[in-house]
């Protein structure tokens, strides 16, 4: 029997990841390691991205110090990804190596080319492979980076069953915006000023807003909420947006959640985004950095309950029969016996 060595970035409770019970139905052996001292604040605090950092790359030499050549390291978090690959690479160690959902969004100069370095290092070895969640992102990826196409899975996000499900609710009549990665709240500040009358919530992360923005009189901000606080301000909304200004992923577990609990969005067209909902079937499109589409597109959905309802029970029943965990790991698995890894 092949031994997986599943690493993730938290830090390992009572209950098993979902991706480790799923390999375990296949009949695999996996060994699943986390960050022993994770530290949420490492996520919230500028600074304090060194220690996470630091302790990505302890949990990719755990990962390698706790498996053999015969093995497959799956990394959940890409960065502890190429973390491995670099370390696997520069010592030799001939792991298999399968680093899950790429995401590399702009950074500044210094930032960019350090990331160049350690992940077309990575790149290069013969037993690195990664997956992206849409095959657009494989040629936007192959303008920055150096690899193989042959090299990459494409792999969608799974709707986990772990998130809460819920039946279409009306909610208070609010448009619910939130998440850290890329988004582009002027665009949304834009839109809500043109809307007076509607009442906005927006859950952001302190570190990556920009005080300079003007905060219209009918937005709600509020930062670093915690998860349970976030989603019952999702939960209790009439309409979800999500607007970025990444073409890189962002805003897919907000988007998976949301759809879960039946509520309509609208959303930046991006790669990613594009693979979930399809324009005026499951839900509204816009393109990036446009607030006056954005404008036309909430009033549309605020009046009429009954294409708020389409749209969300649309979205919900194509993601649930598409995208569960099941299918996921059955990919994964696919791949894993076309590289005649198992």
């Amino acid at each position: 029997m092949k031994k997986i060595v599943l690493l993730v970035d938290w830090k390992i409770g009572a209950e098993d990841f979902w991706l480790k019970k799923e390999m375990q139905n296949l009949e695999y052996e996996v060994v699943l390691l986390g960050i022993p001292k994770y530290d949420y604040k490492n996520r919230l605090v500028k600074w304090r991205i060194i220690i996470l950092w630091y302790q990505y790359f302890k949990l990719a030499i755990a990962g390698i110090n706790n498996s053999s050549s015969d093995d497959i390291i799956i990394c959940w978090n890409f960065i502890v990804g190429a973390f491995s690959g670099l370390l696997n690479r520069l010592f030799n160690k001939r792991r298999k190596i399968l680093s899950l959902n790429m995401i590399a969004h702009k950074k500044n100069v210094y930032n960019h080319i350090l990331r160049k370095i350690v992940y077309n290092y990575a790149f290069q070895s013969e037993n690195f492979y990664f997956s992206v969640n849409s095959q657009d992102l494989v040629e936007y990826y192959s303008n920055i980076f150096n690899f193989k196409k042959s090299n990459i899975l494409v792999l969608p996000d799974p709707v986990s069953n772990y998130y809460e499900n819920a039946k279409f609710s009306d909610g208070s009549g609010y448009v619910f915006s939130g998440g850290e990665a890329a988004r582009d709240w002027e665009t949304l500040f834009k839109t809500a000023a043109l809307l007076p009358d509607i009442r906005f919530v927006v859950c952001a992360r302190k570190k990556y807003f920009d005080n300079k923005l003007i905060i219209p009189h009918n937005v709600d901000v509020y930062f670093d909420t915690a998860e349970e606080t976030f989603y019952e301000f999702l939960k209790n909304s009439t309409i979800v947006v999500l607007i970025l200004n990444s073409m890189a992923p962002a805003g897919l577990i907000v988007l998976i959640r949301a759809a879960l609990m039946s509520k309509p969005i609208i959303a930046t067209e991006t790669p990613s985004i594009s693979t979930y909902i399809k324009h005026l079937k499951t839900g509204l499109l816009i393109k990036m950095n446009d607030y006056q589409d954005l404008e036309k597109n909430i009033n549309l959905l605020m009046s009429s309950e009954s294409v708020r309802r389409v749209y969300a029970s649309n979205l919900k029943e194509y993601i649930v029969s598409e995208y569960s965990c099941r299918k996921y790991v059955e990919k994964i698995e696919l791949f894993l016996k076309s590289k005649e890894w198992i």
